[in-house]
């Protein structure tokens, strides 16, 4: 499980840097092919690694634009704290991720199925 999840967070990083924030959907959908007992898992921890990777990485590169970035969507969505935006946009690559992951797992149960 553990290289899976590692392979999600790989190609999600590929897919939202080289493609945008949307695709890592695929990266996904692939960890839950490939790890279809807990696909939505791998999905989830996968897509969410990477997102928190490329949050960590703008305060790192730019703190001080971010810092006033994070404040002033704050300010927009009704006077949040700061830290909630960051916070957000991990659970929103959790939710993109272990939806993924879900579809990635029912599609390899439908096509490894037997015939009957």
């Amino acid at each position: 499980m553990t290289k899976a999840i590692a392979l999600v967070a790989i190609l999600s990083l590929f897919f939202h840097i080289l493609f945008g924030w949307m695709w890592v959907v695929l990266a996904a959908i692939g960890g839950g092919w490939m790890y279809h007992e807990r696909g939505w898992a791998v999905g989830g921890i996968g897509v969410s690694l990477s997102w928190i990777l490329l949050v960590g990485y703008n305060y790192l590169v730019a703190p001080f634009q971010v810092s006033e970035m994070t404040r002033v969507m704050a300010s927009l969505f009704g006077g949040l704290p700061s830290l909630s935006i960051p916070l957000l946009t991990v659970i929103i690559g959790i939710i993109i991720g272990t939806v993924g992951g879900a579809l990635g797992s029912a599609m390899a149960a439908f096509f490894n199925r037997k015939n009957r």
